[in-house]
């Protein structure tokens, strides 16, 4: 929830406690599953320019033959009310087009939490406005983020957490280079519950293959 924690800097407000994307239940379906569409939408309705504008781009960002896919727009609108509802503090920042805004300060931060661990000689990957960094520096990140946001706010400050485990996998290496065979299952057997679009679903097939033909090669003679 960073952009949503930013607006609130912005107008100079502590954020809500609490989940950013969480509202009462306005449908039949898991309360995961709602924060879901709650969260994606609230991304389209900081970069639209008007209400008809966010709801068909978060239509368009469905996969095909999901729920949400073929949401009404009226449906798409009573997620729109609970989030706004929720967030009328910095209801100016919805369908204002503030997209780009926010964009630069995620491009600030993130150059110098990059630039922190390039320093260190540590890897650094930035997803969106996420960190992915070794286990054992989790707490360092946290602290720097803090830190980066805290200096571009001129002073304000914004606590953000891990919300997210990883497994370290360096248990697993042998001086610190990993069989991808070993990791077979490891990967085959993730949980079900998390969307992937189509295209991922390709390359995840075409992984699978790749890793069937490391455990029983082909041998063909030229």
């Amino acid at each position: 929830g960073l952009h949503i924690n930013l607006a609130y800097a912005l107008e100079g407000l502590q954020p809500l406690q609490g989940d950013p994307y969480e509202v009462e239940l306005i449908f039949d379906t898991k309360l995961r599953q709602q924060r879901e569409w709650i969260k994606i939408l609230s991304l389209m309705l900081i970069n639209a320019t008007d209400e008809t504008a966010a709801i068909k781009a978060f239509r368009a960002a469905q996969p095909t033959g999901s729920e949400a896919k073929h949401f009404t727009n009226r449906q798409i609108k009573q997620l729109i009310e609970a989030f706004t509802g929720k967030h009328q503090r910095i209801s100016k920042f919805f369908c204002s087009d503030s997209g780009v805004m926010f964009m630069s300060l995620d491009g600030a931060i993130t150059a110098k939490v990059v630039k922190h661990f390039t320093d260190l000689k540590e890897p650094i990957l930035s997803v969106f406005d996420s960190y992915i960094c070794r286990e054992g520096l989790k707490d360092n990140l946290i602290k720097v983020m803090n830190g980066v946001i805290t200096d571009t706010l001129g002073g304000y400050a914004i606590s953000i957490k891990a919300n997210k485990e990883i497994e370290d996998l360096a248990s697993k290496s042998i001086q610190g280079i990993m069989d991808l065979a070993d990791l077979r299952d490891e990967y085959l057997y993730r949980p079900e519950d998390t969307q992937r679009c189509e295209e991922y679903e390709q390359r995840w097939e075409q992984h699978k293959e790749w890793l069937y033909m490391i455990e029983r090669p082909i041998y063909i003679n030229l």
